[in-house]
């Protein structure tokens, strides 16, 4: 029964992680969708990183990722470069603004996800985090990423 309803439940749990993140980003000091947000924690990952591999990594086409990353800097949350070793790719980093709006959602999210979880003892969270790992990592797996 599990295994049956396993993809539902995680479908279901995406979607509404989704509404609770809109909840949450109300308060946030810059408006940021989660598609955006989304690319810069991918950027956050790195200390610079190009648009295609943010694309690659998202899964997202080029121009999609193109898009989000133009209204990224024109809030100041990032800069783009041309590459010294690629004069066709551009360099894309995090700015200050963005890093301090990144230590906000940290901030929040661990707040929210504190609420929902201080009812569960330490093993409990700890076989949630393993198992969510493990399956994240079955996932890249199966579709290659």
């Amino acid at each position: 029964m599990v295994q049956e309803n396993l993809l539902f439940n995680i479908s279901f749990a995406v979607k509404v992680m989704n509404i609770a993140f809109k909840q949450i980003s109300k308060d946030f000091s810059v408006k940021v969708p989660a598609e955006e947000l989304g690319i810069l924690l991918t950027i956050s990952l790195q200390d610079t990183v190009i648009q295609q591999d943010i694309a690659k990594y998202l899964q997202k086409t080029k121009s999609t990722v193109l898009r989000q990353i133009d209204k990224l800097e024109q809030k100041g949350l990032l800069t783009r470069t041309i590459s010294e070793n690629d004069r066709r790719s551009n360099v894309i980093q995090i700015t200050e603004k963005g890093k301090k709006l990144l230590e906000e959602v940290n901030i929040k999210s661990n707040e929210f996800f504190h609420s929902l979880s201080n009812d569960l003892n330490d093993n409990d969270l700890d076989i949630f985090f393993q198992s969510a790992d493990t399956f994240a990592s079955k996932i890249q797996y199966a579709v290659n990423l």
